[in-house]
């Protein structure tokens, strides 16, 4: 409070400002968690503007995908593919975490990854792991069974 949380998300474009000419009317968007960044610090410069100090989130600084509209700059948002739903296009952003994440490191397709917790980007990162070829080991606790057993339908190894 008073910001309205909800940084996972997906929707249609209902409004486009002045200067926009990548998005129109009725396009199907994601969007990432970023509406604000100074654009002139380190960070920003070498590409890496999640770590602005003067970052801006949606959800966190500024209202986020539970409101009924969204505003976000054009530079953060992404179009969704026809044949993803929007419920899909909503888990681009923890799976772009995931991701990028598992992009740190280097996998090779005989490693065994340990991945610790089952939640969802866990289970997310799991799965880019197992894209990478190695063999993936979820660790979890006595009352994480239901997740745990989503890794099992997963076929993680």
């Amino acid at each position: 409070f008073p910001v309205i949380l909800g940084h996972e998300f997906s929707g249609e474009v209902v409004e486009v400002g002045t200067n926009t000419t990548n998005f129109k009317i009725g396009d199907r968007v994601t969007s990432e968690t970023t509406y604000y960044i100074c654009g002139e610090c380190d960070y920003c410069q070498n590409g890496d503007y999640n770590l602005c100090n003067h970052r801006k989130g949606l959800g966190t600084q500024q209202n986020g995908g539970f409101t009924q509209y969204l505003i976000t700059p054009a530079t953060s948002v992404h179009h969704i593919p026809d044949n993803v739903s929007y419920k899909a296009a909503a888990m681009t952003e923890p799976l772009a975490c995931a991701h990028h994440a598992v992009s740190k490191i280097d996998i090779q397709p005989e490693d065994v990854v340990v991945v610790i917790g089952p939640g969802p980007i866990g289970l997310l990162v799991a799965q880019v792991v197992k894209s990478k070829g190695a063999k993936v080991i979820i660790t979890g606790l006595n009352n994480d069974q239901a997740r745990l057993n989503k890794a099992n339908e997963l076929n993680l190894d």
